[in-house]
């Protein structure tokens, strides 16, 4: 693992779903929009291989906000399918080793 980062934003609408994720939408009112955190984010992913259980999804959403916010989503350097990396549910840290 090279870093960690929590950030939860404003969706600029409804969170929905909060029965799955938990989160409501007072828990995200006072949060950035993702185009203010939008250069840090692209900083954090540049040549980086990001793991997670089901992440082609996850990463679906995150390179659909790209282009919202006046972005090319390459510039997230996220395009190629090597940087992704699919897990099955159990820990990530068998990943590690």
């Amino acid at each position: 693992m090279v870093d960690e980062w929590v950030c939860r934003f404003h969706p600029e609408g409804a969170v929905g779903a909060t029965h799955i994720h938990g989160i409501t939408d007072a828990d995200v009112a006072g949060a950035s929009r993702f185009a203010q955190v939008l250069p840090e984010i692209s900083a954090r992913l540049a040549g980086v291989a990001v793991a997670g259980h089901n992440v082609t999804f996850d990463l679906g959403f995150l390179l659909a906000e790209y282009p919202r916010a006046g972005w090319a989503h390459e510039r997230s350097g996220l395009t190629r399918p090597h940087h992704m990396i699919n897990t099955p549910a159990e820990p990530l840290q068998g990943l590690a080793h």
